[in-house]
């Protein structure tokens, strides 16, 4: 099976949730069928990826942050989706609009403003948040034995959890049970995706 039309599908979720081991399995599911699929992230690995990721906590304002992602957002699909997707690729991102949506927007930048600063870019055709409770996240961040980040504080992310469960009430996110074993959230997203995929072409 082959796709003519490129597709541009979101995984988000809280920090721990899984986005990554879901996004590249999808993308490893979907080579096997024949898609060409490319895995890639946000914040990038470039420029502006890289200073979000160096900020001091002094900078740590939604407001500043929505901008900087916004900015790295532009060129990541300036540079990288939009050929890809041009191509008749699958482009599978870890993190795009919606955490902006809801981490710039769980530190205060309205989300009306990070929407509109953020519609220069395409919208995402499917994009899957993995809901797990944040106990169940800090646990999975703790075993893993990285240190935490900046964003993995109790309070903040039950902020960032509530607004995409609300952006799943509104229909912009598809729920995925993230207690579920990984092999049974990548074949819901892989069905979901082949059913974009024939209704597309």
């Amino acid at each position: 099976m082959s796709s003519t039309k490129g597709l541009l599908v979101a995984i988000e979720g809280i920090d721990g949730a899984g986005k990554t081991t879901l996004a590249k399995g999808i993308v490893s599911s979907l080579r096997k069928e024949g898609i060409p699929a490319d895995y890639t992230m946000e914040p990038t690995r470039e420029l502006i990826g890289n200073l979000i990721r160096s900020l001091p906590d002094e900078y740590r304002d939604g407001r500043i942050e929505a901008l900087l992602y916004a900015a790295d957002r532009i060129h990541h699909y300036e540079k990288y989706i939009k050929p890809r997707l041009e191509a008749g690729v699958i482009v599978v991102v870890d993190r795009y609009i919606h955490s902006s949506i809801a981490y710039q927007g769980a530190l205060g930048a309205p989300i009306h403003w990070i929407k509109t600063l953020n519609s220069q870019v395409k919208y995402p055709d499917l994009a899957f948040y993995i809901d797990v409770t944040v106990d169940l996240a800090l646990s999975r961040i703790s075993n893993s034995g990285r240190r935490k980040t900046f964003y993995e504080k109790r309070e903040l992310l039950e902020k960032v959890r509530n607004i995409y469960l609300s952006l799943v009430e509104q229909g912009e996110l598809i729920l995925l049970d993230g207690t579920l074993g990984v092999n049974s959230l990548i074949s819901e997203a892989v069905k979901t995706i082949l059913e974009k995929i024939d209704k597309s072409q």
